[in-house]
């Protein structure tokens, strides 16, 4: 029965990484279509949006083969290891994700500042996260907590 549950553990792991991973590569091909600042096109290396995330995916599901192998071993420490990597990975490309979304989100606010048009399907702004603005001076007076 326990195996059931690691088994069935380890796939929907999977099925969630495997929809991020997605997810994360489509957000690269749409970061490195857009070159940064006045450039007309972006240098094209490892470091670029596009090879760079390829390269984390692939890094990712190396580990995860390798975590998804440590948690059937009998060993207690590796099978708590295999867990707690398994799910650092899952974070990580959750983070990875929401990390994309900031910059899509960045990349389009500066997009409309220009007057070019934005990024994300024709929206002036994206509304995951809205940019912050504070109105007032700055200067909020204290009330004392001292009684008068």
């Amino acid at each position: 029965m326990q195996g059931i549950v690691i088994t069935a553990s380890l796939v929907f792991g999977a099925v969630i990484g495997l929809i991020l991973s997605f997810v994360l590569l489509k957000f690269g091909e749409i970061i490195d279509r857009y070159p940064s600042g006045d450039e007309e096109s972006r240098d094209k290396n490892w470091g670029s949006p596009v090879p760079f995330t390829r390269i984390s995916v692939l890094l990712f599901w190396l580990f995860f083969i390798i975590g998804g192998w440590m948690i059937f071993q009998q060993s207690k420490v590796i099978f708590v290891g295999g867990i707690a990597l398994l799910i650092g990975l899952l974070l990580f490309l959750a983070t990875a994700v929401v990390f994309s979304l900031a910059v899509l989100n960045q990349m389009s606010a500066k997009k409309d500042e220009k007057g070019i048009s934005s990024l994300l399907s024709g929206r002036k702004s994206s509304s995951w996260f809205p940019r912050m603005s504070f109105h007032g001076s700055g200067y909020y007076p204290r009330k004392s907590s001292r009684k008068k």
